[in-house]
């Protein structure tokens, strides 16, 4: 039986990231605090990510640079409802405005980028290079972000309504 090396490497345990929420398109005033992104400290490592999916999305493959791996979570537009018994969802038309370190996105972009969250159209997970002023800028933009989970009226496609017979 070989005997393990004694300067090996060991991979880090996983680590878990929440991203900042700057805004979202609902309550644009309110902003929510979330613990911030470890180590992101400067603006040039920041990168501001809009998010359109309902529940959010969390990606557990992320390196950390030190040959293991962390989590990077992005909060869904329906993030005000964590933990609330009743409250009322929101549909198509919204998004979250976060902020996530620049390596993260790009290693997030290289993994998944040919996901349907990525390469529908409009994205549900888009880059906003500008910030929250683009943010509020593109509104019109983040109307048309459809989740694919919205509501859809029946006779807009067509549906004839059953003849019941007595």
């Amino acid at each position: 039986m070989a005997r393990p090396r004694k300067n090996a490497v060991k991979p880090a345990e996983n680590t878990s990231i929440n991203t900042q929420i700057i805004t979202d398109s609902e309550t644009e005033r309110e902003k929510s605090k979330i613990a911030n992104s470890a180590g992101s400290s400067g603006s040039n490592d920041i990168t501001y990510v809009a998010c359109g999916l309902p529940l959010g999305i969390i990606f557990d493959d992320v390196d950390n640079g030190q040959g293991g791996y962390k989590t990077v979570s992005f909060p869904g537009i329906n993030h005000v409802l964590q933990g609330k018994a009743t409250g009322v969802l929101l549909g198509a038309g919204n998004a979250v405005l976060v902020s996530v370190k620049k390596s993260d996105w790009e290693n997030i972009k290289r993994k998944h980028g040919k996901e349907r969250a990525f390469t529908c159209i409009p994205a549900l997970l888009t880059e906003v290079p500008g910030g929250e002023s683009e943010f509020k800028s593109r509104r019109d933009e983040v109307k048309e972000m459809d989740n694919g989970v919205s509501p859809v009226d029946p006779d807009s496609l067509g549906v004839e309504k059953a003849k019941v017979s007595e």
